[in-house]
């Protein structure tokens, strides 16, 4: 049997696991530097108080045509629209801001937003070799080539609400890259309340004793063969390794943490990971002892003050409530299963994500005024009872939630080099990459990630000749 080493038991690596000892003709071993198994797969059992629980991770399906986990979750009888362990989540979203309800709607602001995409995406289609800039310097731009067809107030709050795109990438718009921004998922985006959980238990039951935790790799000797692994722990050879750090791993120096290759990485792959930053998307979980908020709503977005606008680098301090939008996932409508137990879910992004992940005793000074504006008449509002933060730009085995390309950054060439598809690219048949930061199908996202998983196990069983 050859001997195959999957490192990290996110989605990617489970997959690849997966298919690999399904296969029969391997002997595989998962190598995980956490402490458990899920990587970006976080459904949380443990720290509510009100017996919810979430999903720190991905939380949605997106692209409910084509998405084959949603196709699993169902096949396997734990995703259901009609139980309601999941629903779309597509309701028109009620907006606030600081100065109370904002009727996004009857202003028609959110049509002006959909010419603004339009136009943003219709400069790079074509003419597809204009500069990449922010999307900010893109909303300026369409202002300023169509001064005369919108009111003062239209503008101002559209610029607002364009902004809901940080909540997608994790990225503040100043740095967000334009031209992948006008690259957006397709399809209805199903909320997931029965939890992810349900993909890692599924790929990891066959492979009970073949997953180690705690095993952190520091080393890849890819200079013999069979390839040498090294961990803080042992040190494992191989006959095919597949790589799935995320990209927020993989561009740590060893110094820093990182991974040490033997020989160095080429030139041209180490460029494309260096080339495409991570976003930055948290998540802040309130739980109260009653909901003061509409029930019947699926979100609300809180919007930003112009005003309050910064250009963003690392923040040195918590900033004034209303700086960052953000997206408040209502969870007494999130599915019947959880209609009695009131919390609000807040979606945050860079900096403020940094800012909160590292300092979350602050969460409620800065969230506090903006729930405030939810409260509905003759309900009183209260503070939070627990507060849940997630920790994902301070995991040095993360460094933040997905690949996110800044103003000039571009996932083609990353994809190109880790795909394994294109000749001359990667690092050969026996090493592997996978992740959500390696396929052009869905980039970013579980489904990417599980696809991805797949597809690096293919590479190896037509390579090995043990196609089935």
């Amino acid at each position: 049997m050859k001997k195959a080493i999957v490192i990290g038991a996110g989605a990617s690596g489970l997959k690849a696991a997966y298919d690999l000892n399904q296969n029969g003709n391997f002997e595989v071993t998962v190598l995980e530097a956490e402490s458990r198994v899920g990587g970006r797969i976080k459904t949380d059992h443990k720290s509510s108080a009100i017996g919810n629980h979430y999903d720190l991770g991905g939380a949605w399906f997106h692209d409910s045509l084509n998405n084959p986990v949603l196709d699993l979750g169902m096949e396997l009888g734990v995703i259901s629209i009609e139980k309601g362990t999941a629903y779309y989540d597509d309701k028109d979203r009620l907006y606030f801001g600081s100065e109370g309800h904002i009727d996004v709607v009857n202003n028609r602001a959110n049509r002006v937003v959909e010419e603004m995409f339009q136009f943003i995406g219709g400069v790079f289609q074509t003419a597809p070799d204009t500069p990449d800039t922010s999307v900010k310097q893109m909303v300026d731009e369409y202002f300023k080539r169509y001064p005369h067809r919108h009111t003062e107030e239209q503008r101002q709050l559209a610029r607002r609400l364009a902004r809901y795109l940080e909540l997608w990438s994790g990225v503040s718009w100043d740095r967000m890259s334009a031209k992948s921004a006008s690259l957006e998922l397709e399809g209805r985006n199903i909320y997931n309340v029965h939890g992810y959980d349900f993909l890692v238990n599924h790929l990891s039951k066959p492979l009970e004793g073949k997953i180690r935790t705690g095993e952190k790799v520091i080393a890849i000797d890819r200079s013999k063969s069979p390839v040498v692994v090294t961990t803080e722990k042992s040190t494992y050879e191989a006959d095919y390794v597949v790589v799935t750090l995320p990209l927020g791993a993989l561009r740590q120096l060893p110094e820093q943490g990182g991974v040490e290759w033997s020989p160095a990485l080429p030139k041209a792959l180490q460029a494309s990971i260096d080339g495409v930053h991570m976003g930055a998307l948290g998540k802040v979980v309130l739980e109260f002892d009653q909901a003061f908020w509409d029930v019947n709503q699926d979100q609300f977005v809180i919007l930003p003050d112009e005003n309050l606008a910064k250009e963003t680098g690392k923040l040195t301090g918590l900033p004034p409530p209303f700086t960052y939008g953000t997206v408040i996932v209502n969870y007494a409508a999130a599915g019947k299963k959880l209609n009695n137990n009131p919390a609000l879910v807040c979606l945050t992004q860079s900096p403020f994500t940094e800012w909160i992940e590292s300092h979350p005793d602050q969460a409620w000074d800065y969230f506090g005024p903006e729930v405030e504006k939810l409260a509905v008449d003759k309900v009183k509002f209260t503070k939070p009872t627990n507060i849940i933060v997630t920790n994902w730009t301070q995991n040095p085995h993360f460094n933040g939630a997905y690949a996110a390309p800044y103003v000039g950054e571009d996932m083609v060439p990353l994809i190109a080099q880790l795909s394994g598809e294109h000749e001359g690219m990667g690092l050969g048949p026996a090493i592997e990459f996978a992740g959500e930061h390696t396929i052009f199908q869905a980039t970013g996202t579980i489904q990417a990630a599980y696809l991805s998983g797949e597809r690096a196990a293919k590479h190896i069983i037509d390579h090995s000749g043990h196609s089935n």
